[in-house]
């Protein structure tokens, strides 16, 4: 079975501006936080049911969890140019650091992956890349 291109040349076609902020945007900021709320409830459901790790502390473990989640919006910024999805995990990262900031590593490992990607953002939107939304 041959692959039909008309339906991925179809899906790289230029989109207006209104259907970019009504449609795009709004969908992949919600798909963005549905894979936040994942990693999250990921975590949390390990911790009640008692599993201790696999020998690592926790806070290794929410290192490990932070920075998957990052490699994840990275990928959107850098593969999809979907600077919308990479700004959600950067608003998830700033509120992790700031509530967990008595737990120094967890902060600083999630201040620190706020601002990579921030940066990755703010490429595709200097850069001419679609500046945000899924769709070309």
């Amino acid at each position: 079975r041959t692959i039909d291109n008309r339906n991925w040349f179809a899906r790289m076609q230029r989109v207006s501006r209104l259907e970019r902020w009504l449609v795009d945007i709004p969908i992949s900021v919600y798909l963005a936080w549905i894979c936040v709320a994942t990693i999250v409830n990921v975590a949390s459901a390990l911790d009640s049911s008692g599993w201790n790790g696999g020998g690592f502390s926790p806070t290794v473990w929410a290192i490990v969890m932070l920075t998957l989640g990052a490699i994840l919006a990275a990928n959107a910024a850098l593969q999809q140019q979907d600077t919308a999805f990479a700004v959600v995990f950067v608003w998830a990262y700033v509120a992790i650091a700031v509530r967990h900031v008595d737990q120094r590593s967890v902060a600083i490992v999630a201040g620190l992956l706020a601002i990579g990607l921030l940066g990755l953002a703010l490429r595709n939107t200097r850069t001419g890349r679609r500046q945000l939304g899924s769709r070309r």
